[in-house]
């Protein structure tokens, strides 16, 4: 039985602070207009949502002011920009999820978790951060899904690469070869430009910062058809919200 089509939003990497809060809240409001005018129908935000842990509460209730007024489900998982460093540190990342309640969903559980989205279309798997060093991998626990009439994506934020050369949580494909034969498309962040890798049969697609400020204000407009997965990037008009930092 043939799978409905289904269009997501891709993106990472926002990185939000109160030290740019106007050009923050501009790239939100950026990507809530590209998911409208697109239609896409679920939101994936793969990590590093806050540029860092020390945001006053105020700003993290800004945020969470305007992703309550995105056109649909946002899902998203922590990056290391979101992990907490200290135990005085506030949680931004928490308190917006908190906020959010049943409007948004954080898949933080460390040993990974598989949800239902898009009215039982999408099964998403994510995870956790506990810790950004080489010895964490971010895909550990991804485990195998049979099809079950639903499409199978995950989510992880990490360096993606051949082998291990030293640095932070690595993604290593073929560590998790026969896991990732069972998805239709992996959502990744960490790097700052769009990176993308067809590992046998399955897409694994970087979306880039969604950042105007650090990166490129990238996104990628992703269509799961039974034909194939299609990838679209696009880019926010950086030059306008770099004026407002």
């Amino acid at each position: 039985m043939a799978r409905p089509s289904l269009r997501l939003l891709h993106c990472a990497d926002l990185h939000l602070t109160h030290s740019a809060w106007d050009a923050s809240i501009a790239t939100l409001r950026a990507l809530r207009e590209v998911a409208t005018q697109r239609g896409a129908e679920q939101v994936l935000m793969a990590g590093d949502l806050f540029d860092s842990s020390k945001q006053p509460d105020a700003f993290s209730d800004a945020v969470a002011e305007e992703m309550a007024q995105f056109p649909v489900f946002v899902a998203a998982i922590p990056g290391n920009h979101d992990l907490l460093y200290s135990r005085s540190d506030p949680d931004p990342f928490g308190r917006l999820f908190d906020q959010l309640g049943r409007e948004a969903l954080a898949v933080t559980d460390e040993a990974g978790a598989c949800v239902e989205l898009a009215e039982g279309r999408m099964r998403l798997w994510g995870r956790g951060m506990p810790e950004h060093t080489p010895e964490n991998d971010p895909l550990a626990g991804l485990p195998l899904l049979d099809e079950g009439g639903s499409w199978r994506v995950a989510m992880a934020h990490g360096y993606l690469m051949d082998a291990p050369n030293g640095r932070s949580s690595p993604i290593i494909p073929r560590r998790h070869r026969a896991a990732l034969g069972t998805y239709d498309y992996v959502a990744l962040g960490h790097h700052h430009s769009p990176h993308r890798l067809d590992f046998e049969g399955t897409l694994l697609m970087d979306s880039g910062s969604a950042s105007p400020i650090v990166g490129h204000g990238s996104y990628a407009i992703v269509d799961l058809e039974e034909s194939g997965v299609r990838v679209e990037l696009g880019e926010l008009p950086t030059s306008q919200y770099r004026r407002m930092r």
